[in-house]
């Protein structure tokens, strides 16, 4: 808020920087704004792409293991497991100071080939790991811009609708104090000098 004990001539000149800056942050915060959700449509396109991509990638693999199960029984299910954890690597993106993740990259521990029907069922599972990560990614960072994008909206709001009107008011007030000391000092002078006030 703008301080009420700012008086005088050096106080407009502090209340006029003050709304200068606040202007120029309304500036850029509204183009912050243009720019995240610009980048909030395009993510949530791409989520869009992901989700259907995932629904696919785990139809594909229902179809798989549901084949190798009758195929190959729980022995063949278990020979298609991957030995080792799948790797998941995040690339990052910085847009108007808001870092949120923009791809995934995953590194699946291959089995060992132990037949065509597991291996495609191994090869199924491992798609429908790297759509499910590239969802997960999608929705953290969409998660992520709508919360800056509100984040940016309270602050402009908090701006344009308290601070900047209150610089305002109190740069209004000083200017009637000073309009009225001018005035009291022109009678004083006046009078002084033996003139008729008007």
């Amino acid at each position: 808020m703008a301080d009420r004990r700012v008086t005088g001539r050096a106080g407009r000149l502090l209340l006029l920087r003050r709304l200068s800056s606040a202007q120029r942050a309304v500036d850029l915060l509204d183009r912050k704004l243009r720019i995240l959700r610009a980048e909030q449509a395009r993510i949530r396109r791409e989520a869009d792409e992901d989700i259907r991509a995932w629904q696919a990638a785990t139809s594909a693999l229902d179809r798989a293991v549901t084949r190798a199960a009758i195929l190959g029984g729980r022995r063949g299910l278990r020979l298609a497991a991957p030995p080792g954890a799948a790797t998941v690597t995040l690339s990052w993106l910085e847009i108007m100071g808001t870092r949120f993740p923009s791809s995934a990259t995953i590194d699946v521990v291959r089995p060992d080939p132990c037949g065509p029907v597991t291996a495609a069922a191994a090869a199924a599972a491992g798609e429908s790991l790297r759509a499910a990560v590239r969802v997960a990614c999608s929705a953290a960072a969409r998660r992520t811009v709508e919360t800056e994008i509100s984040r940016t909206r309270r602050r402009l709001h908090a701006l344009t609708e308290r601070w900047i009107p209150t610089c305002e008011q109190a740069l209004q007030e000083i200017a009637q104090r000073l309009d009225e000391e001018d005035r009291d000092e022109m009678v004083r002078r006046r009078w002084a000098a033996g003139r008729p006030v008007r």
